[in-house]
């Protein structure tokens, strides 16, 4: 059955189709342009993967301020004495990207000055680990250097923060990236980036300069490739006090060389992802440091307000401490650092004698300066044992009980006939004759609760041995109080006994 269809009604209906033709072409091409320009803009940027997004999201990036430099930890500055227009001006930005580059910037390896893991799964020397591959470098361009780094993106990276702060003269900035706080005791996975601005000194030839530390807490595999290494060079065996879990949680600070620093410095760290979670992908931190700014308003009142949160940060930080702990020791912090330097070989003359040096213990850093390699060690194993035994946990008491540990290890020693002639010069001449005495030494650190009790014991038993039948132990003991201004007058250790007994009658009263 045919439908007659009129011209009136032929035009109708060819023009209704031609109005939806267009209606539908128009969606098609307006679809069409969105997805060529979706798929441009993501070849130029090549977005991170889902993951990452999905790890960005996780991710905690801020600066926190501490007083002391990286190495030293946390001393005590007025934060009243800083000025802004003594602190540099710095700039941290940083790029996730997939690979590490090859042949970009120099092996951070290179550059060390030391390197500190805690805890140590073995006596041996630390090697990084957590931050291996690392490069750093200067750095002319920070645009030149991230487009270079993601081959304009291609690389699958993309610049994701900034951060701008100050440095302070004797202040340490820290960019730190860190995983949310998860409900597990631990401390989070992450790293941080550590600037310190040396303090000028007053000599005109000074130059400014910057100390560089990089820290790293992550699970560290303990049979890895890179730790295979550390392990065949141990001397000891695994015991059974030793974690035996696949994975262990370990804080890894690498100290880099100090650079000069003079108006601007540029440079780049390129490391590993020490996050689980993310091992394959690679952080670029770009760090730009400057001269306070001395013309421009806007940039002199921006310096001004990061300024004064730098100050608010460290006054919080001390109220904070002073609330939770009472007086705030500042100084335990830099001391417990060192203490657990004592772990590593190659660091445990450095770490003794700044423990002796920060905390008034002569006989440690004689003991540091002139022991052998075996003694040092053992004196750091003894210091170390006190401390994971809680025996210190504060900085009046570090003082002491690296004294008692290094006199109790002498005595130890002349006890089995093990102290070379070194030790026995070392022990004298901190204790007179009373170091050739080990029964009476060990008696007199049993007897004492702190450094100025053992030497007032030390003082008393040299006076003793004046009356001595030996003339040797006589001559050692009054050498020892006389270059401590406590030998009697007029006496002479190799005059007759009437006369020595005459002298040594006057002083009786003072014997206990």
């Amino acid at each position: 059955m045919k439908i007659p269809v009129s011209n009136r009604n032929l035009e109708r209906l060819l023009g209704f189709v031609y109005n939806k033709s267009s209606v539908i072409w128009s969606i098609c091409t307006s679809l069409l342009v969105s997805i060529v320009l979706i798929s441009f803009i993501a070849c130029r940027t090549a977005p991170l993967r889902d993951d990452s997004d999905a790890f960005i999201s996780r991710l905690k990036y801020e600066v926190s301020y501490f007083t002391g430099s990286p190495m030293t930890g946390h001393i005590s500055i007025d934060p009243n004495s800083l000025r802004a227009q003594e602190s540099l001006a710095v700039t941290m930005s940083w790029a996730l990207i997939k690979q590490l580059p090859k042949n970009l910037l120099y092996p951070a390896e290179s550059q060390v000055r030391m390197i500190k893991i805690f805890p140590a799964q073995k006596p041996v020397s630390p090697v990084a680990q957590l931050t291996r591959g690392t490069r750093i470098g200067t750095i002319e361009n920070p645009t030149q250097f991230i487009n270079r780094i993601t081959n304009n993106g291609s690389n699958g990276g993309i610049l994701i923060g900034k951060i701008n702060a100050v440095l302070p003269q004797g202040i340490t900035t820290s960019f730190n990236f860190t995983e949310k706080k998860t409900i597990d005791s631990q401390s989070p996975d992450g790293f941080n980036i550590q600037i310190f601005n040396r303090p000028q000194t007053q000599e005109p030839s000074a130059e400014s300069s910057l100390d560089i530390a990089i820290a790293a807490t992550g699970k560290l595999k303990q049979d890895s490739e890179n730790n295979q290494e550390n392990l065949q060079r141990a001397d000891e065996e695994v015991t059974d006090s030793e974690p035996e879990g696949e994975n262990i949680q370990t804080t890894e600070t690498v100290f880099l060389n100090t650079r000069a620093f003079e108006k601007r410095d540029q440079f780049a760290i390129i490391l590993k992802s020490p996050f689980t979670s993310e091992e394959n992908e690679t952080f670029a931190i770009i760090i730009d440091v400057r001269s306070p700014p001395q013309e421009n308003r806007v940039s002199i009142a921006m310096h001004t307000t990061y300024f004064n949160q730098c100050l608010e940060y460290l006054k919080r930080e001390s109220a904070r401490d002073s609330i939770l702990h009472g007086k705030p020791d500042i100084k335990w912090a830099g001391l417990e650092d060192s203490i657990q330097s004592l772990l590593s070989p190659n660091n445990e003359r450095r770490a003794l004698i700044h423990l002796a040096q920060q905390t008034n213990a002569p006989l440690v850093k004689d003991i540091a300066l002139s022991g052998t390699e075996i003694v040092v060690g053992q004196l750091s194993q003894a210091v170390t044992n006190e401390y994971l035994s809680g025996s210190i946990n504060n900085s009046e008491m570090v003082g002491w009980v690296l004294e008692k540990t290094a006199y109790s290890l002498l005595a130890r020693l002349l006890s089995t006939e093990q102290a070379n002639p070194e030790l026995e010069a070392i022990l004298i001449r901190h204790t007179g004759q009373v170091g050739r005495n080990v029964s009476t030494l060990e008696e007199l650190i049993a007897s004492s609760n702190t450094i100025e009790e053992l030497q007032s014991y030390f003082v008393r038993e040299n006076l003793i041995f004046l009356e001595d039948i030996s003339p040797a132990a006589r001559t050692r003991a009054f050498d020892w109080l006389s270059a401590r201004g406590k030998a009697p007058d007029g006496y002479d250790p190799l005059s007759p006994l009437k006369k020595r007994r005459d002298v040594l009658k006057s002083i009786e009263m003072n014997f206990d």
